[in-house]
């Protein structure tokens, strides 16, 4: 979930306003930009106004985040208000990879093996279990081996989501399994920035990425393949990471979604954030490619547009 903001402070007007006056404010053009819009007057935080202008829409005007990269400022009054709101919750957000507590989040992945916890088969199929995380009462049991697959994958691009908002300014207090607090830095790794990858060392790597689609005649043989933009180290070879990805091996419960947005880029030709969880490995001294093999990599993906 990303979070959205029910009003936002005007820099045209000087005073905050909510999303659909600001709508038929741009319909009546008395504000002339959809981006001029901030968290909160004295908090720099970007917000862009979606459908600014247009008529009609297909979805209800509302303001979003315009730049994923930026800060909330120390004192901003809005991310102190999310979580004083949030140390009022009585349930438990519980997942595979993590448990949020109020504001603090226990992670259960294995940062150092990329192993998640063990799924136990079920009985029940894709279409019977829902693959929502579902709130549970502080008081029941840290039971969670029911859970599918389908579940599994969606809790790592959750737990994607609140390392990126902690990053924007959220008060989270991370942990490990064993209760000690977590630095996510050390495990999360911006190759956009520090292109230095050590063969075999897991973290959750992300950068911007390029895909390719290769339809074959038989689509056991259909892959993608995705590339980093940037030039990353490993010993002395530097190249781009790559990714290939067997779309029939890769494609099972839970991971179609993904399937499609690798197939909409290619067809956009549209640039990608790429969140993996793994190491590298060299490939013939001559490529850096990902260890984790094909049957289980989209496990180990996030795609994001920003």
């Amino acid at each position: 979930m990303s979070y959205t903001y029910p009003e936002a402070y005007s820099i045209e007007l000087g005073h905050n306003i909510e999303p659909m006056d600001a709508y038929n404010l741009s319909l009546a053009k008395k504000l002339k930009n959809k981006h001029n819009f901030q968290c909160d007057k004295n908090c720099p935080f970007g917000l862009t106004l979606i459908n600014f202008g247009k008529s009609p829409y297909t979805k209800e005007p509302h303001f979003r985040t315009s730049n994923f990269d930026q800060v909330h400022s120390v004192n901003c009054p809005v991310v102190q208000n999310r979580y004083e709101k949030r140390a009022q919750e009585t349930t438990i957000e519980e997942s595979y990879t993590f448990e949020r507590d109020k504001n603090t989040v226990k992670v259960d992945i294995n940062l150092v093996t990329a192993t998640f916890t063990e799924i136990t088969n079920s009985l029940k199929t894709e279409e019977q279990v829902s693959t929502e995380i579902r709130p549970k009462k502080s008081t029941t049991s840290n039971n969670i081996s029911e859970k599918t697959f389908n579940s599994h994958v969606k809790s790592l691009s959750r737990l994607v989501q609140l390392y990126k908002e902690f990053k924007s300014g959220e008060k989270y207090t991370f942990l490990d399994s064993s209760g000690n607090k977590l630095n996510l830095d050390l495990y999360f790794q911006n190759l956009d920035n520090n292109s230095l990858i050590n063969e075999h060392e897991t973290k959750v790597y992300f950068a911007k990425a390029t895909v390719r689609y290769f339809k074959a005649a038989q689509e056991k043989d259909s892959y993608f393949l995705i590339r980093i933009k940037q030039n990353c180290q490993m010993g002395n070879l530097i190249i781009p990471p790559t990714f290939i990805i067997n779309e029939s091996l890769a494609n099972q419960q839970g991971v179609k979604q993904r399937l499609e947005t690798l197939k909409k880029a290619d067809k956009k030709k549209k640039e990608l954030t790429i969140y993996y969880l793994g190491p590298f490995k060299k490939y013939k001294n001559s490529y850096i490619n990902a260890s984790i093999p094909h049957d289980k990599i989209l496990r180990h993906i996030v795609l994001s547009s920003s």
